[in-house]
């Protein structure tokens, strides 16, 4: 199913029954400076893994008029898809997903730096870029400057530096700035004012940044202006905590307290802003009370099984 020439070009060369295009790299540098042509007209899925440290760095993967549907590369090291770029031009409705991962235990996470995709495509393109961790995508750029109905999501675990997407429909933007199944809390046992709470809730993330923090939007109606995405506070919610009395310690889910939103000047239409968030701000001062009630409950059942397990002291703990 693929060929690879003496220049370094890989084909994917499926028989009419071959459908996917299957190409991993696990060793190190073992795809470096690579290019990725698909050829034949019976290949419609292409999958890629870089597995490998600088395994993939500096690929060229060029879908130009193929008939390539779906394409996902899976980068898992430091260095792997480094500089890679992707070039979309196609008149076929096309899912690409990109995971930017880093599991080879170095100190820095660079799974994705530097990488660039370039869309080019009439017709519907749903782009997913997910960052797992800090760092993995720093200075990635997503250019659908000519796209015309691409649907992005970009999925952010975790702080990446620079990351810049030129596009010019905003409202088919979606941003997931909260990784799933995972809450960030701060402890409030004081009054405290809202640049204090903003201090201590970006001290629970990696490099002491929210995740979506930083991300750059390019205007394409006048390209001198640039949109970033900065993290606003949800007044109601911090004022609530203002006037809360302190005599118990609240634990407060950062995602109830700051949301983040698109900073752009009114010449530029701002984007339908999502995240992964436990409800809808309407609600927020309710789930606020639920997560204490939630809390006090499991110091409560603590402190039963610690009675019963002691049997020596009466323990009172106040929150």
């Amino acid at each position: 199913m693929l060929q690879t020439s003496i220049d370094n070009e890989i084909y994917c060369d499926g028989n009419a029954e071959q459908t996917k295009c299957f190409i991993q790299c696990s060793g190190y540098r073992e795809c470096k400076w690579i290019k990725i042509i698909p050829q034949s007209n019976n290949i419609k899925e292409l999958l890629i893994i870089c597995k490998g440290r600088e395994s993939c760095r500096f690929m060229e993967i060029n879908l130009t008029n193929t008939q390539i549907m779906k394409m996902s590369m899976l980068c898992n090291s430091g260095l792997s898809c480094d500089t890679a770029q992707i070039h979309i031009v196609s008149d076929k409705d096309m899912e690409i997903n990109i995971d930017c991962d880093d599991n080879d235990g170095q100190e820095l996470n660079t799974a994705c730096n530097d990488m660039i995709v370039m869309v080019l495509s009439p017709n519907i393109l749903d782009l997913s870029v997910t960052c797992y961790k800090s760092s993995s995508c720093n200075r990635l750029l997503i250019n659908g400057e000519n796209a015309d109905n691409m649907n992005l999501k970009m999925i952010m675990y975790a702080h990446s530096d620079d990351v810049e997407i030129i596009y010019s429909n905003y409202t088919n933007i979606e941003f997931i700035c909260y990784p799933p199944n995972q809450t960030h809390f701060i402890q409030i046992n004081e009054a405290k004012s809202e640049t204090e709470i903003q201090a201590l809730a970006i001290k629970q993330y990696d490099n002491n940044r929210f995740p979506c923090s930083g991300i750059h939007i390019k205007c394409t109606i006048n390209k001198d202006i640039t949109c970033n995405m900065e993290y606003k506070a949800i007044q109601t919610n911090i004022d609530t905590l203002k006037i809360l009395s302190f005599d118990i310690c609240y634990y407060v889910d950062i995602a109830l307290l700051f949301d983040p939103n698109i900073e752009c000047p009114d010449s530029c239409f701002v984007p339908i802003v999502e995240a992964i968030k436990n409800g809808d701000s309407n609600n927020n001062i309710l789930y606020i009370v639920l997560s204490i009630v939630a809390f006090v409950v499991i110091c409560i059942m603590v402190l039963l099984i610690f009675i019963i397990c002691t049997r020596r002291h009466r323990v009172l703990w106040s929150l």
